[in-house]
């Protein structure tokens, strides 16, 4: 089917077609009904005018201009003119769509299509298109009048065996247009025969508007001429691949471009073979720039169901938006989507799509829970197979965040995988690998997926058990070996364990015990299991299932297990010969925050996961209500998207996904740009440990998961609830992210402990109070936003200190003191990392060109700020920095944004969307029932 251009989803493909058809007022309606762009036309014709002229002395000034742009003019013209204007045509609409951001990924090219092909593939200027055109019409000027081409609606043996029934004759097929249309190419005589000797009734042969037989195997002396011709011209390296019909195949860098365009003119061309090499998906649309739709029909025939546009033969209103409103559109989309992508580069994102819309990485529907584990692993080890070389030892580190955002949309089964195999346990050994002469062994056999990472930290007897290990490694002089010993259940760890007989490498935690004294928590790298199962003296239990993400956690014990000294990841610690410990940290604290480096990069992993899943929840719920009508008696045929609840919540939950992107994004960077020194002692945190380490490993990045895991569990709810029925199918997505985001309420660190820990942090420290908030502050003003923010931080912030300093004055303990302030402290530093995440949203917001990006980010940034005031209006209220009239002005002004989103709703789908990585057949924005439909299994009675 034909098909209008959805910007920036979809992969394009320039198709260029050879000669053949009638060029006159093919630019006609467009000049005409778009006068904006009637300057860059001239500019454009005169450029082939001025050139032309030089070559075709005989060519009357203006003419190829004249013959484009009326309709006065018909076939035949003038011997070359209808060859310039055919190639005029193609070359100004390429320039404009160019213009208009419209480029394409791929370039098909049909024999004379080839020169205007390599002027959009950057190989030929304008004026070198023309030079090449003349220098194929004055190759051909001796054979004009003495052959030409024969169209019919055959398949390729039926055209051939039509042609073996004139042997006498020197008639070729010289092109298969599709698989029942070829051309006919010969010298007039042996046509005329044809025509007179074939019944017209059933397949009917129609003349080619072509002055001389081209595809000719005769025209030798024709090609010879041609190549001369060309040599004056010196073609660049094209950017764009280019797939020519001649060849059946793309353009090699080093191919003799002139000589290969002079194959045409002997050899045949064949549009379905050449279409089969292209590397096409769904969202690949071909763009006919012919002067008709003729392409665009043959490709749809020969390669259904293609989407094919053919500007010139289209309704003038598409182009016209095209080349006007689109710009526009496609730049802010683009701007939106850049900022979206924070600090991976559009390149590395594509490189990832492509590998993660792998088939063998997607999970299987309808298997058992110990199935689906194991697939799960099957499918990990599969990926690391896949990953660019750059990944590994964290050469670049942006790619592990590209490998975060897109494994979290594809499955979250999967992203779990990831973050222990690549962020946990290649992490752990990266950076203790120094002076452990096997580590960078098991890393690497981790990287190429030879064996299955366990990070084992958790125990599950106790909470925090994360401050202490009670797992006991006893180092045992005689033999300057471990033992690592379980000492009770209470230290049974807590781990992917319940699928054991994989080959599995694990990381565990835990207490160095030298000569009856506890040193402190180190990790340790051992084989746990093979193909038979757990390795001596390991044992594993079965999944202990968590629903919300299918992992295979289970429990582990160790049973005296006996570990070499290298099994120890030391980092810089040392058992002398005499027996003697020595930490070159010198506490058990600093050793805890050292040995749980590797978390920092599940935290960084986490933030980009999660909040590229906040984007896809969102905008797949969008997609749904924009497409739904209500059957209400009261706005009976309305879209949802009217309704001011849906339009409310959906947006909410877009403005939601955008902060935390942003924010994620900020803390990606900071973890990228310390992945250079992870590896050193001295970047080791002193900060306190109190109830979790975390805040002394990382404050920013641990917050960044604490703020973001509940974040995306609401929006993930509440895109499921607004989308009804559609919403609770599994199929969809949503109950799939929700179920990732639950479990990082607690995975990789508490959600709660962190916030505690981070304002305790804070409470220790010298507060400086922010300058107040205006009270007459514009709502949509930034520095009213981190006014608000800050002062809300602060006061909290300030209210436990002062309580702390008064109490402890006292002489109460500090369980009594901080025990009675927990819920204010949580409060507090829950606020203080929406400060920061507003911060992240401010800049990048600042970071937008002016033009309808910006004024986007700041209305979803203004929609997340406005929201968050609103739900702590009564403690503003009872501070006295919020009156009850701007109170009531928040929930006017939520309106007015939402409302101002609704009208971008398909820009902003298109900016943050990712429909097609996560499968969901609510995606479909046509036809969702089908989709659905096509999706399920079917018994039919």
């Amino acid at each position: 089917m034909s098909t209008q251009l959805n910007i920036s989803r979809q992969n394009y493909v320039f198709a260029f077609p050879g000669q053949g058809s009638d060029p006159c007022g093919a630019l006609a309606e467009l000049y005409q009904h778009v006068p904006e762009v009637r300057h860059r036309i001239d500019t454009l014709l005169a450029i082939i005018e001025r050139e032309a002229a030089q070559y075709e002395p005989e060519l009357k000034p203006g003419l190829v201009t004249h013959v484009l742009l009326t309709r006065e003019h018909s076939l035949p013209l003038p011997s070359g003119v209808a060859q310039l204007a055919v190639y005029g045509a193609a070359a100004v609409l390429n320039q404009l769509l160019e213009d208009a951001g419209v480029r394409p990924t791929l370039i098909l090219a049909q024999s004379f299509g080839e020169i205007a092909a390599r002027v959009c593939g950057g190989v030929l200027d304008i004026a070198q298109g023309v030079r090449a055109v003349c220098a194929l019409n004055d190759a051909y000027r001796t054979e004009e009048g003495r052959g030409t081409m024969l169209l019919i609606n055959l398949s390729e043996q039926a055209t051939q065996a039509l042609l073996d029934r004139f042997p006498a004759s020197n008639l070729v097929l010289g092109s298969v247009n599709a698989p029942a249309q070829c051309i006919i190419s010969g010298e007039t005589a042996d046509l005329e025969h044809l025509l007179a000797h074939h019944d017209d009734s059933v397949h009917p042969l129609r003349t080619v508007a072509i002055a001389y037989a081209s595809h000719f195997p005769k025209h030798q002396e024709v090609a010879r001429r041609l190549l001369e011709n060309l040599q004056p011209l010196t073609p660049k390296p094209f950017n764009i691949p280019i797939y020519s019909t001649v060849l059946g195949r793309c353009y090699e860098p080093t191919d003799d471009l002139h000589e290969m365009f002079t194959r045409g003119v002997t050899q045949p061309t064949n549009l379905p073979h050449t279409l089969a090499q292209l590397p096409t998906d769904e969202h690949t649309v071909f763009i006919d720039l012919g002067v008709n739709s003729g392409m665009s029909v043959c490709i749809r025939k020969s390669l259904p169901p293609a989407q094919t546009y053919a500007p010139l033969a289209a309704p003038i209103e598409t182009l016209r938006h095209l080349l006007l409103k689109a710009p526009t559109e496609q730049g802010a989309v683009a701007a939106l989507r850049e900022l979206a992508n924070g600090p991976v580069d559009a390149q590395t994102h594509a490189q990832m799509a492509r590998i993660f819309s792998d088939p063998q990485l997607h999970p299987r529907a309808n298997q058992s829970f110990h199935d689906g584990h194991r697939q799960t692993y099957q499918r990990l080890q599969h990926l690391m197979r896949q990953l660019p070389e750059g990944i590994h030892a964290f050469k670049q580190p942006q790619l592990l965040m590209a490998v975060a955002s897109h494994a979290a949309i594809n499955d979250p089964s999967l992203f779990m995988g990831c973050v222990i195999q690549q962020g946990l346990c290649i992490g752990t050994l990266l950076a203790f690998e120094q002076d452990h002469p096997h580590a960078a062994t098991w890393r690497r056999e981790l990287e190429a997926g030879e064996t299955l990472g366990v990070y084992a930290l958790t125990e599950i007897g106790r909470s925090n058990s994360h401050m202490g290990a009670c797992v006991e490694a006893t180092f045992d002089a005689d033999t300057r070996s471990f033992v690592l010993n379980t000492p009770n259940r209470a230290a049974l760890k807590f781990a992917n364990v319940g699928i054991n007989n994989l080959n599995k490498v694990g990381v565990v935690f835990a207490q160095v015990t030298v000569q009856g004294q506890q040193c402190g928590v180190f990790a340790f790298v051992l084989p746990l299991s093979d193909a038979q199962g757990p390795r001596p003296g390991i044992s594993m239990s079965s999944p202990a299932e968590i629903r919300a993400v299918p992992l295979d956690y289970g429990l582990a014990s160790f049973d005296n297990v006996r570990l070499p000294f290298d099994a120890w990841l030391r980092d810089g610690a040392s058992i002398s010969a005499s027996n003697q410990f020595h930490d070159p940290l010198g506490s058990t604290d600093r050793r805890l925050i050292r040995s749980l480096f590797a978390p920092k990069n599940v935290w960084a992993m986490v933030g980009v996961g999660l909040s590229s899943v906040m984007l896809a929840c969102s905008t797949l719920a969008l997609t749904h209500a924009n497409r739904r009508t209500t059957q209400a008696r009261i706005g009976n045929g309305t879209s949802l998207l009217a309704f001011r609840t849906q339009r409310r919540a959906l947006f909410g939950c877009l403005a939601t996904a955008y902060v935390m992107k942003c924010f994620a994004n900020d803390s990606a960077r900071l973890w990228i740009e310390g992945t250079a020194s992870q590896a050193s002692l001295q970047n080791t945190g002193t900060g306190d440990v109190t109830w979790t380490p975390w805040a002394a490993i990382s404050q920013t990045l641990a917050l960044t998961k604490a703020l973001c895991a509940p974040a995306a569990e609401a929006l993930a709810t509440e895109c499921r609830l607004r989308c009804g029925v559609a919403g609770a199918l599994n199929l969809n997505r949503f109950a799939d992210y929700e179920g990732m985001a639950k479990i990082y309420q607690d995975a990789g660190g508490n959600n709660r402990m962190i916030l505690l820990d981070a304002a305790k942090v804070l409470i220790g420290q010298p507060l400086s109070e922010p300058t107040p908030p205006d009270p007459q502050g514009k709502l949509d003003d930034a520095e009213y936003w981190l006014a608000m923010a800050h002062t809300l931080e602060y006061r909290l912030l300030k209210q436990v200190a002062d309580h702390v300093a008064q109490h402890r004055g006292e002489g109460e303990d500090d369980m009594q003191i901080w025990n009675s302030q927990l819920m204010i402290v949580a409060r507090a530093g829950e606020a203080y990392a929406h400060r920061l995440a507003i911060e992240s949203a401010v800049r990048a917001g600042d970071s937008l060109a002016q033009g309808l990006a910006k004024e986007l980010g700041s209305a979803l940034c203004s929609l997340y700020v406005l929201e968050y005031l609103n739900k702590h209006a009564a403690w503003f209220i009872s501070e006295g920095i919020m009156d009850i009239a701007r109170y009531r002005a928040l929930e006017e002004r939520l309106d007015a944004l939402s409302d101002l989103l609704t009208t971008h709703v398909d820009l902003l789908i298109e900016a943050f969307g990712d429909g097609q990585a996560t499968r969901a057949a609510i995606t479909h924005s046509d036809d969702y029932p089908a989709a659905l439909a096509d999706k399920l299994q079917w018994a039919v009675g």
